[in-house]
């Protein structure tokens, strides 16, 4: 019997050898003390403790703005993703918010002392009323055009919040070269030339409209 049993160390028993097999994790040569019984038995457990942990830590996601990992309490929700939740957080989300209204406060505050500088320089005869009402109505179609602003969040936000920065950064550079390809054609070649600049810089990851709300 003593050279045909073994004792394990872990449950106390005398089993056969047979039933103590070297575990994979355990290095060659190194004595098996620990029979197969126990070392499932610890390996369920194991399992078992790591499911419970996982489910007591709270599901996250990662910002694709932010690029960090948050609690899914940190998104708003969006029924048409897969997960139902925006891409952005709620912090980059009020960010953006909040760097879209600087800059619509800093274009109508551009827009009011021009409006005050043309009136002076109206009031003293060396501009002429028209050009000073053509002046007021000068919209900006490179860094902000009207018709991307009729939320409360631009349109490119939006779209890096529904597609992610990839493919919107990807959008960008095909849409630089629908401008540069067409610029001789429409009319106004030096405005879509300014265009496709805007939507290099944007899909290289540097936003034009930081500067223009300064």
């Amino acid at each position: 019997m003593l050279g045909t049993t073994k004792r394990c160390m872990e449950c106390n028993r005398f089993r056969p050898v047979e039933e103590f097999m070297r575990r994979w994790d355990q290095p060659e040569g190194e004595e098996v003390t620990v029979c197969i019984i126990c070392n499932v038995a610890k390996d369920i457990a194991a399992d078992r403790a790591k499911e419970r942990l996982s489910a007591q830590e709270p599901a996250k996601k990662a910002c694709t703005k932010c690029k960090e990992t948050k609690a899914l309490t940190e998104f708003n929700r969006r029924a048409k993703a897969d997960d139902g939740l925006q891409t952005w957080c709620r912090a980059c989300t009020t960010e953006a918010s909040r760097d879209y209204v600087k800059r619509r406060k800093a274009k109508e505050n551009r827009s009011l002392g021009q409006k005050k500088r043309w009136e002076r320089e109206c009031a003293e005869g060396t501009v002429s009323g028209e050009a000073f009402l053509k002046a007021l109505d000068t919209p900006d179609p490179v860094n902000s055009p009207d018709h991307y602003r009729t939320g409360g969040i631009e349109c490119i936000d939006a779209m890096v919040q529904v597609f992610g920065d990839e493919a919107v950064r990807t959008y960008a550079r095909i849409n630089a070269f629908k401008y540069i390809w067409r610029h001789q054609y429409k009319g106004k070649p030096e405005e879509d030339l300014a265009k496709a600049a805007w939507y290099t810089r944007f899909a290289n990851g540097d936003d034009p409209r930081k500067e223009v709300a300064k």
